[in-house]
């Protein structure tokens, strides 16, 4: 989403975080690490939900550790080869949502979190449903990384109910952010740096409709020019971005027909040329079009070339079947590879028996020209609910985030990290120790 010039190199060993304040970098130690365990970027962000645990999502039991609070991490990737350190702020955030809740602005120097959910009220253990039933949503949060060890809140943005996905024009002057707002599902709200400025409030009409549907994904464009906006979970449709040259003033536009043959479409990614739409279909949906997210098939990913002037409809032109679940992906930089997160059925009660330990990333090639997706294998690892995943900047290694482990007395989120093999047939191979992080971890964001 957002390029930046200056790279730097980090190498994974042994790491324990050393203190808990929140406010201030936490100093990390190594062991002697192999030298290819290189990441590079200037420093990753790693966001968790510290309110509930997964299994959350299918008892209600929230299982809450009294003292955990929902956390920022700045993991910091320094270039002179020394392990990163990790700085940790409070931030109110919700994993009731697509890992598409943090965007950057093109510098590098200010995150906008989207809260999603507020936190039950203290004392709270048990909910009936953590989708409608944990307290709503209000607000946009502006982190300031200027000085990525010591990240501080610079301002917030009271807004529509529910902010739950979130993204930032290549210019950096303008979010979109979905919310379940009635009648107000998209608001694009004027930024500069920590500032906030003007909001304006859309619907979206279903394809052919005259009912607004709900806005549950939202994504710019690289050009800025459009929005690809995913409706009742069930379509997707893209929206022209018009601005009027001497008010200011924004409308939204349909850009052509939607595409409403992915089942359960997910938050959605365009490859950096704009081309090409990325989307994971979860396969949610059952035959009977009730909703199944303990006992799903295997995913897919989807791709969809979008319309341009020579061309009459938005059309899928690929997909390529992944692992169970897949919420989360990543385009490499070259836009040649995909790794997909599947969280499979690992946030089930410890004692159901549809439990499985093992979550997986699979990794998929994609033609640049054409958009044709292969997939080329799937790796599977102990672990709960992965759903962050991003390339490093030379897209040679990925950094993927664990929800928590199934250690009993140790309940933590995890940062964990493979390097890429190159070639024809390309592979991904475990890196080092994880970075440890609040329980709860569900997205990342590199900033390069």
């Amino acid at each position: 989403m957002c390029v930046f010039i200056f790279l730097s190199a980090c190498q994974f060993g042994d790491r324990q975080i050393a203190s808990s304040n929140t406010n201030q970098a936490v100093a990390t130690n190594a062991n002697p690490t192999n030298q290819q365990d290189r990441f590079s970027g200037r420093y990753l962000l790693a966001i968790s939900d510290a309110d509930m645990v997964a299994s959350a999502y299918v008892d209600g039991k929230l299982k809450r550790s009294p003292n955990a609070k929902d956390t920022l991490s700045v993991i910091s990737l320094p270039s002179n080869g020394q392990n990163p350190t990790v700085a940790q702020l409070n931030v109110s955030n919700s994993v009731a949502s697509w890992p598409n809740v943090i965007a950057v602005s093109p510098d590098g120097n200010i995150a906008y979190i989207a809260e999603t959910r507020g936190s039950a009220p203290q004392g709270v253990q048990q909910v009936k449903n953590v989708f409608t039933d944990l307290p709503a949503g209000a607000k946009v949060t502006a982190v300031n990384l200027s000085n990525p060890q010591k990240p501080t809140i610079a301002n917030s943005l009271q807004l529509g109910r529910n902010p739950h996905n979130i993204s930032i024009n290549s210019e950096g002057n303008l979010l979109a952010i979905a919310t379940d707002e009635p009648g107000k599902g998209v608001e694009l709200v004027e930024v500069n740096g920590s500032q906030f400025g003007r909001r304006f409030t859309f619907s979206v009409k279903k394809n052919q409709g005259k009912q607004p549907g709900r806005v549950s994904d939202i994504e710019w464009h690289p050009s800025g020019r459009y929005l690809a906006v995913t409706l009742d979970d069930r379509e997707i449709v893209f929206q022209q971005v018009i601005r009027d040259a001497a008010t200011g003033n924004m409308t939204l536009k349909p850009w052509r027909e939607a595409v409403k043959t992915i089942n359960f479409p997910g938050a959605g990614k365009f490859t950096a040329d704009g081309r090409f739409y990325v989307v994971p279909s979860l396969q949610w949906w059952t035959k009977t079009n009730e909703l199944d997210y303990n006992n799903p098939p295997t995913g897919q990913l989807t791709v969809i070339r979008l319309a341009t002037n020579n061309t009459e409809f938005n059309e899928v032109v690929s997909t390529a079947t992944v692992g169970i679940s897949p919420e989360g992906f990543d385009i490499s930089p070259d836009d040649s590879l995909i790794v997909a997160a599947n969280a499979r059925r690992s946030h089930l009660p410890w004692e159901d028996s549809r439990l499985t330990r093992e979550s997986s990333i699979s990794l998929v090639r994609m033609d640049k020209n054409t958009g044709r997706l292969t997939t080329v294998g799937e790796y599977k690892f102990e672990g709960i609910m992965p759903q962050g995943v991003a390339f490093d900047a030379e897209g040679k290694s990925i950094a993927v985030t664990l929800f928590d482990t199934f250690n009993p007395k140790v309940r933590q989120g995890k940062v964990e990290f493979w390097r890429v093999i190159p070639g024809e047939n390309p592979s991904l191979e475990k890196m080092g120790t994880p970075v440890k992080v609040v329980r709860g971890s569900h997205d990342l964001a590199l900033v390069r």
